[in-house]
């Protein structure tokens, strides 16, 4: 639901997968308790490391669904200057007037090409 309603206000369409949802909801566990686990005595490290935990589940996933699909089936940022390993993570860096940003995604999930 959180990526429909994010793709939704920033792309003007809602967008998730059933990959998506499954490779959510398998991963959380380690997203929420492993990791607060591991730092729950380290309360401002868990803060300021939280984004490479998230950037890490996004590569782990779009590996293991790229595995299953052939493809990341789920979403994809190649369409953004700060996007890495091969669209699986955005850093959130700040657009600048230099950079093209498409109002919804230039890559198409569907058939896996430029559109």
């Amino acid at each position: 639901a959180v990526p429909h309603r994010f793709t939704f206000g920033e792309r003007g369409a809602p967008y998730t997968s059933v990959a998506q949802y499954w490779a959510n909801l398998i991963y959380s566990p380690i997203l929420l308790v492993a990791y607060g686990r591991y730092l729950r005595d380290h309360h401002v490290l868990y803060v300021f490391l939280f984004p490479v935990n998230v950037w890490v589940l996004e590569v782990i996933v779009q590996a293991l669904i790229t595995a299953v699909h052939g493809r990341n089936v789920a979403w994809t940022y190649l369409d953004y200057a700060d996007s890495y390993f091969d669209g699986a993570i955005r850093i959130g860096q700040q657009e600048t007037s230099d950079q093209h940003h498409h109002p919804r995604c230039a890559y198409s999930l569907d058939t896996h090409e430029q559109t």
